[in-house]
């Protein structure tokens, strides 16, 4: 971005998508000046392309924010943070991820209290009226609320009749419930910064059959995208627009030895055959290669920014956050440069080259950073390692492997492997879509404790076990009524033994001695997967005085003294 571009840069205040792209816009500009590292000169910067509701906002903030572009940004992304309408599972699911990342980068992933307060704080429109009708129990904590929204946005379609337990289903609440998204459609509007006139992609072809654009909106190219999506996106070209041909693409040739060989156009494409409609042109073709920016999710509202990934010279880095396998590919990208520079030992000036290569949220992270951090490659390296988690979507026992194994190592690392607490706490952060919902019905003692948590990955994603069937070890709860009744439904768990000055926990086990001299007796085991399952009977819980007479579900041995550790039988 030049000085001419950046006066063009303002901030409005609409929504969380403007806020982001223009902290990351401001930093590209800043990088470009040298003033990356200058806080006082970056918050006047921001300061003076305020404008709206953003600039009575920023009127409104004390001297030593407005000062200060660490703690201007800090103010402006907490201002300006991503909300949650309802909508479909996937977006449920991405919105519990946004909160837990949330939570990890400001330290607070263990206070139940903050994270509670910050989710609340993001739920608007049908979510919030929904959220109104839920317990206080379910409201304060954490674990519960995961549950409840996940149990209220299942995958692949709307809210379930049933939910669990712990979430009224207030008659009320229902009628809110949205019908699944599924894709979004919209126009690519083209801005120059010479020129205050609006085009857009044209639905017409131009001579060589190469796309074109227009400034009559009703001849722009209308497109369609999944919102499901993660990373790299495809645009379809729904409603035979352009006769012959389904996908917007791009051709892309990099030369080099040329530069004037090298070029990026857009096309048409035909998913069916693949062909171009610039089949002449030679170099790769891309249809897979957009990336969208998230909206605000309102129908109809936000702006979408689009960007296209073609390919990536070895002098042109980015870095977008994506996820753990990008930034290990970004940082080994670093390193192969510096080293063609000669510049492998020089931690500063890696550094640099890595902060100036930062976009999108990764930019807006980088910004979050100590001065110290941001000036070594050393230490940022370390930082981006432990903030971009492996992610365990469950598609699979070799993914499940290869997460166990992933988790194992970090911990290795950190010289936490025989810390089960820390190595469970690791894990937490790591679980996405399908496997996220697996995660938040295990019974807290599993997620606790690495060990059995680990035991129930493998037995959950084991060879040849479905996606969506559910582990035996995991207690299952009872559809909830429609209305506050003293109906007893079943639960089923498991029976947790706990000795005095003794950390370990153990359950009754369903594998019965047959030696001598106890033949029969029912014994305790360490794992997990040998646990007996039982179901009992409860009262559900409505906000309402507690219930007495419920069977526990931990019982507290306290054996006499001199008395032997307990042991498994197999």
């Amino acid at each position: 971005m030049d000085e001419k571009d950046s006066d063009q840069l303002q901030f409005r205040g609409q929504d969380v998508t403007e806020c982001k792209s223009f902290i990351a816009a401001l930093l590209k500009f800043a990088f470009t000046q040298g003033k990356q590292r200058d806080d006082q000169w970056m918050a006047d910067s921001a300061a003076a392309r305020m404008a709206d509701d953003a600039l009575v906002w920023w009127n409104k903030l004390g001297e030593d924010v407005q000062g200060s572009w660490k703690l201007l940004s800090q103010a402006m992304l907490s201002e300006y943070r991503p909300m949650f309408y309802g909508g479909t599972g996937e977006e449920a699911e991405k919105f519990i991820c946004a909160v837990r990342d949330k939570a990890i980068d400001e330290g607070k992933d263990e206070d139940n209290k903050w994270i509670v307060k910050y989710a609340s704080s993001c739920l608007a429109g049908e979510a919030v009226r929904w959220f109104v009708y839920l317990d206080s129990n379910t409201k304060n904590n954490w674990e519960k609320l995961q549950q409840a929204l996940l149990t209220q946005y299942p995958r692949g379609g709307t809210a379930a009749g049933l939910a669990l337990n712990l979430v009224p289903s207030a008659p009320a609440a229902a009628s809110f419930v949205p019908a699944p998204k599924v894709t979004r459609r919209g126009r690519i509007k083209i801005s120059n910064s010479s020129s205050s006139a609006t085009h857009y992609v044209s639905k017409n072809l131009v001579s060589g059959n190469r796309v074109g654009s227009t400034s009559s909106i009703a001849d722009a190219l209308e497109l369609e995208w999944s919102i499901s999506s993660e990373g790299l996106q495809t645009l379809s070209i729904p409603g035979s627009q352009i006769p012959g041909y389904d996908l917007l693409g791009i051709k892309w040739k990099y030369d080099d030895t040329s530069q004037k060989d090298s070029y990026l156009a857009f096309c048409v494409v035909d998913s069916q055959t693949n062909a171009a409609s610039i089949s002449l042109h030679s170099g790769d073709l891309f249809t897979n290669s957009w990336k969208l920016s998230a909206d605000d999710g309102r129908s109809g509202g936000g702006i979408l920014t689009v960007s296209v990934l073609a390919g990536k010279e070895s002098d042109n880095l980015e870095f977008w956050g994506e996820n753990l396998k990008e930034c290990e590919q970004f940082i080994s990208a670093v390193n192969k440069q510096a080293r063609a520079q000669g510049k492998f030992r020089d931690d500063q000036w890696i550094a640099d080259l890595a902060g100036a290569s930062m976009a999108g949220d990764a930019l807006i992270w980088w910004s979050s950073l100590d001065g110290e951090t941001q000036e070594s490659w050393k230490l940022l390296r370390r930082a981006m390692l432990s903030r971009y988690r492996l992610h365990f979507t469950g598609k699979s026992a070799a993914e499940a492997e290869d997460f166990v194994h992933w988790v194992r190592q970090r911990a290795l690392d950190a010289g936490k492997l025989n810390d089960p607490h820390w190595t469970a706490e690791l894990a937490s952060g790591c679980f996405i879509g399908s496997a996220l919902r697996w995660y938040t019905a295990l019974d807290p003692g599993i997620r606790g404790d690495w060990d059995s948590l680990q035991q129930a990955v493998f037995l959950r994603y084991s060879e040849g076990s479905e996606e969506d069937s559910s582990p035996s070890f995991v207690p299952t709860p009872a559809p909830a009524a429609a209305a506050p009744n003293l109906s007893k439904s079943r639960t089923r768990g498991r029976v947790r033994v706990r000795r005095e000055n003794d950390p370990e926990a153990y359950y009754l086990s369903r594998v019965l001695p047959t030696a001598s001299p106890d033949p029969g007796l029912v014994v305790v085991t360490p794992r997990v997967a040998e646990a007996l399952e039982v179901e009992y009977e409860s009262l559900p819980h409505y906000g309402t005085p507690e219930v007495q007479g419920q069977t526990p579900r931990v019982v507290r041995v306290a054996p006499p003294p001199n008395a032997e550790a307990p042991t498994s039988h197999s």
